[in-house]
């Protein structure tokens, strides 16, 4: 069970996305997956597959199509592997679910896990026989960014992270998320409103109350690139490094 945290706000501490209705899903990892995003990968991750197959987006097979790409190019990409007919180790499974954070995709790895594809050569004589996977990615990977905002809640902090170009957040974010349950004065809870690029992050709002945000709703999109980090349970944005 998940603890309140200490602000006055009645979120949870977790990871959740909200839709341009405002409806909010408390989700395990964030769409489109972050950690990929942050390891220079712009393409749709095993969460990313998982979510959209709970939603009823898309079926078996796409995702099937979804995670092999991936471990394809985990096994190219991380383990040098180029053998085609070269058995994967068993450990490479294992470091693969790490990697795709598959604890957090439990009906994604379910579905991948049943291939059982011992070599390069049987994933892309069975990725041939699938959905292609650049369509499904530039169809939903350009679906999860533009119709979901990321929220996260870090102790006193919850922050948003937009990745949309074509649509305004900004009722959402404070009609249905802030004002809907930040509890009020004395303002506690801070928030976090970014840009979120494949450059990196840019401003709104960072650490701001309530009435920060009432007061200031014009806020200009910062130039500034930043970095997104977590140190030690604590959100820091920082310049960019060069």
């Amino acid at each position: 069970m998940k603890k309140l945290i200490t602000a006055k706000t009645s979120l949870k501490q977790g990871s959740y996305v909200v839709d341009r209705n405002g409806k909010i899903y408390d989700i395990g990892m964030h769409v489109p997956s972050t950690t990929y995003l942050s390891r220079g990968i712009y393409h749709l991750a095993l969460t990313d597959a998982d979510f959209l197959f709970t939603q009823g987006l898309i079926n078996e097979d796409e995702v099937t199509a979804i995670t092999l790409y991936c471990y394809a190019e985990f096994l190219e990409d991380e383990c040098d592997i180029d053998d085609m007919d070269e058995i994967i180790p068993l450990i490479k499974l294992t470091e693969f679910s790490a990697y795709a954070e598959t604890k957090w995709a439990r009906k994604a790895r379910v579905i991948f896990m049943k291939q059982n594809l011992r070599t390069l050569r049987e994933i892309y004589d069975k990725l041939d026989n699938l959905p292609d996977f650049n369509e499904l990615n530039k169809k939903w990977y350009k679906y999860l960014k533009e119709n979901y905002c990321k929220i996260s809640v870090f102790n006193n902090n919850v922050e948003f992270r937009i990745s949309s170009d074509n649509f305004d957040w900004n009722k959402i974010i404070i009609d249905d998320v802030i004002l809907k349950y930040d509890k009020g004065k004395p303002y506690t809870t801070r928030y976090t409103i970014m840009k979120e690029s494949e450059n990196g992050y840019q401003e709104y709002f960072s650490n701001a109350t309530l009435e920060d945000i009432l007061e200031n709703d014009k806020a200009v999109l910062s130039s500034q690139i930043l970095e997104r980090r977590v140190i030690n349970k604590r959100l820091k944005y920082v310049p960019r490094s060069k």
